[in-house]
């Protein structure tokens, strides 16, 4: 139970609001219709549904001082062409305080920022909708990728770190709508491995696009690049340790083990002073190189484990913050047995299989 307990807890879920949330109010389904209207906003778009969830939770003195101010910023044009979903989440689950605390928080033109990201307006949701499915009820849940909480977070994470917020947004504004425990915990990690957000030169590195990505984050995939004897290559290039980019890992797991040197796998490998990029043209020639999946997998060998709790023990790997690794693990017997296979602080190497050693490390803390 502890163990499903840290595992909600630590969970993204556990930020998301729902109708549950909310207050049932049964005002007048007309009176909102008209309230809309009277912003220009188009009533007859918005699904029954919606209509339905504004008449049972709305609040229409909340709702006309959501309106006014929105208007008051210079978004009354806009606002009529908005998506009737998000004038829905807006008015049933913001207010103006959180969208005052979104204006203040960074030195950026909030008419800007709901141009640019209008889910900025809302925090993150999840709906019942109506899903018809086979052995199962009728309902299913459906998450909308509010980002007014993570918007706000973030800033504050990017200001710990002395990183101006203006600057992320104006590189790179989807950072600002990802999971900020994401975030958070992807900059953790990279600080434990010793990996600085900043180039040589003193600039940001091009990787705040890809800090919230979860199942696999960002680390995970550095783990593989590790294993796979990439380093040098993951570091010259952040974008490569996105998710859509592990199969280049697998790829050159697949080139070593069919006896290709660093020099046919990677392009200025001897020029430190040159960008190390992937000869992927010269790896594909190679006839047992494969980019797909169930391949690589067959190669490799799918090992498929009946654990109690496993899908929990899975997802807590993913969201479980374990950036610092306690003396009491590196000095316990089974990491100090396993020590005597490490090649270096970064792998051990199991009679030519190299594991991750910070990887076993977070897990076996986990686990302990």
């Amino acid at each position: 139970m502890q163990l499903y307990n840290n595992y909600k807890g630590n969970s993204d879920d556990s930020l998301e609001l729902s109708e549950e949330n909310l207050e049932v109010t049964n005002i007048d389904i007309e009176e909102v219709k008209n309230l809309l209207e009277s912003y220009g906003i188009n009533y007859s778009l918005f699904t029954n549904s919606e209509k339905e969830s504004l008449s049972k939770h709305g609040v229409l003195d909340k709702m006309k001082d959501i309106l006014d101010f929105l208007v008051k910023e210079g978004l009354q044009e806009v606002i009529k062409r908005l998506y009737p979903e998000i004038i829905t989440k807006t008015l049933l689950y913001s207010s103006v305080k959180q969208l005052k605390q979104v204006k203040e928080t960074n030195d950026l033109d909030f008419a800007e920022l709901v141009v640019t990201m209008p889910t900025i307006l809302f925090p993150a949701t999840r709906s019942r909708i109506s899903s018809p499915r086979v052995n199962s009820g009728s309902h299913s849940t459906s998450a909308t990728s509010g980002a007014l909480i993570n918007y706000i977070k973030n800033s504050e994470l990017l200001k710990q770190y002395n990183i101006s917020p203006e600057e992320i947004w104006n590189k790179c504004s989807t950072f600002f709508k990802q999971s900020y425990r994401a975030n958070r915990d992807s900059i953790k990690y990279l600080d434990s491995y010793g990996i600085s957000l900043y180039n040589a030169d003193g600039n940001l590195k091009d990787i705040f696009s890809i800090l919230g990505n979860r199942n696999p984050s960002i680390i995970d995939i550095y783990d593989l690049a590790l294993e796979s004897e990439a380093k040098d290559y993951a570091l010259n290039n952040p974008s490569s340790i996105a998710p859509y980019q592990l199969y280049k890992f697998y790829m050159i797991k697949l080139a070593r083990k069919s006896g290709m040197e660093n020099q046919e796998i990677f392009g200025n490998y001897t020029m430190p002073d040159k960008k190390v990029f992937l000869r992927s043209k010269k790896i594909m020639e190679n006839i047992n190189i494969t980019t797909d999946v169930e391949d690589i997998f067959k190669e490799y060998g799918a090992v498929e484990v009946e654990l109690p709790n496993k899908d929990i023990y899975d997802n807590l790997t993913k969201i479980a913050d374990i950036s610092e690794i306690s003396e009491e693990v590196l000095n316990d017997p089974n990491i100090r047995a396993l020590d005597q296979f490490k090649e270096n602080d970064e792998l051990y190497n199991f009679n030519g299989v190299k594991i991750s050693r910070k990887k076993v490390l977070r897990y076996y803390t986990l686990l302990k």
